[in-house]
């Protein structure tokens, strides 16, 4: 060991932080900005020009990466529990609608934001599911991705009727499982529709739109034979549909 390391009575060289690098920095300036929105005593001209679409996409693509650098998932609830404001999720919600290249930006954060029971519970009660409709009816697929994405996670079995009674969301969504690349996530979807007590209707939808048809052909995809994942789900729900015909015809 070098006298250098010594110089100040230390026996050992300093303990190495498990904590990623820049974290606090990062951490300071994230929380700052974030209380500046939802700060009634803040001059306007001190918003540190939030209203700025560019700016504010700085902001959640700092978040973002943010969050990127903590593997535990307790610690990334507990960054969002200190960042979160109903304030903070609209302007976020306004974002998404309003732009045109940064919307993935807001709906990956929106993802995260809904592991926090009461930003999850406000989202279910927000305007958010015509903002998905829309957006699943752009021609832009990343876009799409993303929206099916985050509807995948907002929705739980206790949710579905009252989320999707809201748009007329499932036909696109039936519409769009013919679409490659997106199956696993409509998947996802339709997965929660099936586990949900509540959404008969939406399960009648599912057979009337011929839902059953489009994951027998789903299954049949060439591409697919790499990716045993998405043909095993397809071919379980498929089944499950195929169950559920048989018992509403048995009873008609």
């Amino acid at each position: 060991m070098s006298k250098k390391s010594l110089k100040n009575g230390g026996t050992h060289p300093p303990a190495k932080s498990n904590e990623p690098q820049g974290v606090f920095k990062l951490n300071k300036g994230i929380i700052l900005t974030c209380r500046k929105i939802y700060d009634n005593s803040a001059e306007e001209e001190k918003l540190m020009n939030i209203e700025n679409y560019m700016h504010f996409a700085t902001l959640i693509h700092k978040i973002n990466l943010f969050l990127l650098e903590y593997k535990n998932i307790s610690a990334v609830k507990n960054i969002l529990d200190i960042v979160y404001s109903e304030e903070l999720l609209t302007r976020i919600v306004d974002f998404v609608t309003n732009t045109e290249y940064f919307c993935n930006f807001g709906l990956r954060l929106l993802e995260h934001f809904c592991i926090l029971p009461k930003a999850r519970e406000y989202l279910e009660n927000s305007e958010v599911i015509y903002v998905i409709f829309g957006l699943l009816r752009t021609n832009d697929n990343e876009t799409i991705v993303s929206a099916i994405s985050f509807l995948s996670i907002l929705l739980n079995p206790s949710n579905v009727s009252k989320i999707l009674s809201k748009a007329r969301i499932l036909p696109i969504l039936i519409k769009l499982l013919k679409t490659k690349e997106i199956e696993y996530f409509c998947g996802d979807i339709l997965d929660t529709i099936l586990a949900a007590k509540d959404a008969k209707l939406h399960r009648r939808t599912l057979l009337k739109e011929g839902v059953i048809e489009i994951l027998q052909s789903i299954e049949e995809y060439e591409d697919f034979i790499m990716l045993p994942r998405i043909v095993k789900k397809c071919n379980r729900i498929r089944r499950e549909l195929e169950i559920l015909k048989q018992v509403i015809e048995s009873k008609e």
